[in-house]
């Protein structure tokens, strides 16, 4: 039984290397980080009567399509989604931070061929900075939003990180764990809880609390509304955030 996480950079990523960090038992195999280049090597993992959960970061349709995990057996996909704003807003605040190694080194071609963190440090404001975020990071929404003609398919379940992170119900986290083929299992079942936010007195150190923001966009600066009109507002539609 093959499980795919299709998740992305702050939507989902740490939180389900947290939920299997934190599981102890034997219902379960997780290989922690496949990456797109790497698609071809995920039909290695599967293994009959037993559950394979593998984290696909930043999955596409067109990486899945074409690398045939559309149609692998027994296949099943945990697709998790975020509002693009609350991103945006979480982004600039967590990579000011200078905690990723990548973002202070990695010469990004979207935003002039500068590293991220580097490139919001030297900006003159929030607005600046918002901005270099929507266009460092649409690509990363761009696969996200091409997943949604699967969400009807059964083999896929949606979840977003407002309801992940803000839900203390049983049967939510048990449905995912069911989808999963897990949900026979209560150590599964609650380390899906532990990791989410909701049940935790402090939040994890990634994370910034934007995914509670009730209308993130209003909190974005007006240049960096009309950036985000542009690039994002047709994606905020297409995932159900608009």
């Amino acid at each position: 039984m093959l499980n795919l996480y299709c998740l992305f950079h702050k939507c989902g990523n740490k939180y389900v290397a947290n939920a299997h960090r934190q599981y102890r038992g034997s219902s379960v195999d997780f290989v922690p980080d496949v990456v797109p280049e790497q698609a071809g090597s995920v039909p290695s993992f599967d293994q009959a009567n037993r559950a394979i959960n593998v984290r696909c970061r930043n999955f596409g349709f067109d990486d899945l399509n074409d690398n045939g995990l559309l149609d692998m057996p027994d296949v099943r996909f945990l697709v998790f989604t975020r509002h693009p704003a609350s991103f945006i807003l979480s982004a600039v605040k967590y990579h000011l931070r200078g905690t990723e190694r990548w973002a202070q080194s990695e010469l990004l071609s979207r935003i002039g061929d500068v590293p991220l963190t580097p490139a919001l440090q030297g900006a003159r404001n929030a607005a600046e900075q918002q901005i270099i975020a929507i266009r460092q990071f649409l690509g990363i929404y761009e696969r996200q939003a091409s997943l949604v003609p699967l969400f009807d398919d059964e083999r896929v379940m949606r979840v977003t990180c407002e309801e992940l992170f803000t839900t203390t119900s049983d049967d939510f986290f048990q449905g995912v764990a069911e989808f999963l083929r897990v949900g026979h299992s209560r150590r599964f079942v609650q380390a899906l809880k532990n990791a989410s936010p909701a049940y935790k007195a402090d939040l994890p150190k990634h994370s910034t609390g934007a995914f509670r923001l009730t209308n993130p966009y209003s909190l974005l600066e007006p240049e960096a509304q009309a950036e985000y009109d542009k690039e994002f507002r047709g994606i905020e539609k297409v995932l159900g955030y608009g």
